[in-house]
């Protein structure tokens, strides 16, 4: 099996839904609440009908009760009725910093977007980026959690 992993330079390379879904997650990224860790962190997810909807990290100082982007951007896409995610993008860096690497979901954001996947039956499209979207990473949910956690109930639920 090929690995669907690919890294670019800038958004410029990519195509413009992808870049619109970044610049979604872009925009919110600075909406975090970060009061123990100062990272910032946005999220968006793209549906098959083309709408975005985003979501941004919200910390607690338990970090049990804290919300990640991605599954903020989830949840939003999920409260308005839209459940076929084909896309979804993560974008952050510490505090105002840009950060000189692509930021990745975290493992529980990893195996949030895994389900979905197997709900879908189809693997999510990935996109990871730094705050100025000089390092960007795109792969899939597949590739991005490999041999995961997979329940029975979780399939085709």
């Amino acid at each position: 099996m090929s690995d669907p992993t690919e890294t670019h330079g800038a958004t410029t390379e990519l195509s413009t839904e992808d870049r619109e879904l970044i610049d979604a997650a872009t925009s919110v990224m600075d909406r975090a609440y970060n009061p123990h860790s100062g990272w910032h962190v946005g999220a968006a997810v793209r549906t098959s009908d083309g709408r975005i909807f985003t979501g941004s990290f919200f910390e607690h100082a338990t970090m049990g009760q804290t919300i990640c982007a991605e599954p903020a951007a989830f949840i939003a896409a999920n409260m308005a009725g839209h459940r076929d995610i084909v896309a979804v993008a993560t974008v952050g860096a510490p505090g105002g910093e840009d950060g000189d690497e692509p930021c990745t979901p975290c493992g529980r954001c990893r195996q949030t977007i895994h389900e979905f996947s197997l709900r879908l039956g189809r693997p999510i499209r990935v996109l990871c980026a730094n705050r100025s979207q000089s390092h960007l990473l795109v792969t899939d949910s597949a590739t991005l959690l490999p041999h995961a956690f997979s329940p029975p109930s979780a399939e085709g639920s």
